[in-house]
C-alpha cells in the first residue's frame, strides 16, 4: 500500500530525535563567551578608570593637604 503525504510527514517526525545538534550548542557557547570576554574587558576598564580617579581626587584633595602641613611644620617639602 501507498503511503499519502501527510502519513509519510508523521512517520519522518516520529523517528526524528528531539534536541540541540552539536552545531547550534558550539554556536550558542560561542555567543556566550563572546559576551562574557566583552563584559569582562568593559568592567576591568572602568575599574582601573576608578582608580585613577581616586588617586587624583586623593593627591588635589587630602594628599595636598598633608603635604602643605608638612612644608609648614618642617619648613621643606617631604622627599618621598
Amino acid at each position: 500500500m501507498k503511503k499519502n503525504s501527510t502519513e509519510y510527514c508523521f512517520s519522518i517526525d516520529a523517528n526524528r530525535r528531539a534536541g540541540f545538534t552539536l552545531v547550534e550548542m558550539l554556536i550558542v557557547l560561542a555567543m556566550i563567551g563572546l559576551v562574557a570576554g566583552l563584559t569582562i574587558y568593559n568592567l576591568t576598564g572602568s575599574f582601573e578608570s576608578g582608580k585613577i580617579n581616586t588617586a587624583r581626587n586623593w593627591v588635589n584633595g587630602p594628599g595636598k593637604a598633608a603635604v602643605t602641613t608638612y612644608y609648614l611644620q618642617a619648613g621643606e617639602y617631604p622627599t618621598t
